[in-house]
């Protein structure tokens, strides 16, 4: 593997790591392996208001 490769997947690891589990726990949640979390406790929890979710939509 050309070095500059290498380098450049080692930069960006967390990343790949990051994505992967993501995927991982989708795939869990539709296998219903894993229970998903309804938006609302997330939006709670997370301390976001109904007003910080349209802007946001707004933006996409």
């Amino acid at each position: 593997m050309p070095e500059y490769v290498k380098a450049a997947l080692e930069d960006r690891m967390d990343d790949l790591e990051w994505a992967c589990g993501i995927g991982a726990r989708a795939e869990q949640s539709r296998a219903g392996r894993r229970t998903a979390r309804p938006i609302g406790d997330l939006v709670e929890e997370l301390g976001f208001t109904a007003e910080d979710l349209e802007a946001g939509a707004s933006e996409v």
